[in-house]
């Protein structure tokens, strides 16, 4: 009766009752409001450390910049499908900025530098298990996948080896999502479409080489997550 008198008085033809409580309302709020997200971000000293090597190695400071932008988007969107605990979020944003370090040394095979460096480097802040974790990382960002008794994956414990592999396919697509390193592609979202999912690529700009690159990248996600995928750019362009 008093949904009907609701109904009445503000002239609405029907109503939608939610089955979930007050406590999921309030979860859906903090999450929306991005609490707890600091998790999955570099403290001030680690974001520090890792962007010393990164400067001692001349990294392209935009470039790694925009990776780590879009691989946290990626991690966060993604969230439901890795289930990576927050945790994983600082390694990815990491390795995302110290892939390139390799460059440094040659430009031919340079993610096998980069993993060598970085396994070599002083990164307070970190322990053994995580700087491994980032080496790792930045030695599969590109070419071959991570394997049994292919070093430095082999080297890592169970939990290490999860990270690894689930963390792998977002650094790929979000490095292949800057392959101008001109940072075009300024944001992404998805959406689920006849039981696939879309990556949605918002831009200014042509971003064609980005979207080929970053469905090439793709491969790795769905041999990883066996689910379908597909990277477009939205209808919608950005501001």
């Amino acid at each position: 009766a008093v949904f009907l008198q609701t109904l009445e008085a503000f002239e609405h033809p029907s109503l939608f009752y939610s089955a979930a409580g007050v406590r999921d309302g309030i979860i859906a709020d903090l999450a929306s409001q991005g609490v707890g997200s600091e998790l999955s971000r570099l403290n001030k000293d680690q974001r520090a450390a890792v962007e010393t090597v990164a400067k001692r190695y001349l990294v392209d400071p935009k470039h790694s910049a925009h990776v780590c932008f879009l691989a946290g988007r990626l991690f966060e969107i993604f969230q439901t499908i890795h289930n990576l605990p927050p945790a994983a979020g600082k390694l990815l944003e990491a390795a995302s900025l110290l892939h390139d370090i390799g460059h440094y040394v040659s430009s031919t095979g340079h993610h096998k530098h980069s993993a060598y460096l970085v396994a070599n480097s002083d990164l307070p802040g970190f322990t053994d298990k995580e700087r491994k974790i980032i080496s790792a990382l930045c030695r599969f960002h590109r070419k071959s996948l991570p394997a049994p008794k292919h070093p430095p994956f082999d080297d890592l414990d169970a939990e290490a080896k999860q990270f690894v592999i689930g963390l792998t396919p977002l650094l790929r697509m979000a490095d292949s999502l800057d392959r101008n390193k001109q940072g075009r592609v300024t944001n992404v979202r998805t959406v689920l479409r006849n039981g696939q999912i879309n990556l949605l690529l918002e831009s200014n700009a042509d971003i064609d080489l980005e979207t080929w690159a970053a469905n090439e990248s793709a491969k790795i996600f769905r041999d990883v997550f066996h689910l379908p995928l597909t990277i477009e750019r939205s209808q919608s362009r950005t501001a």
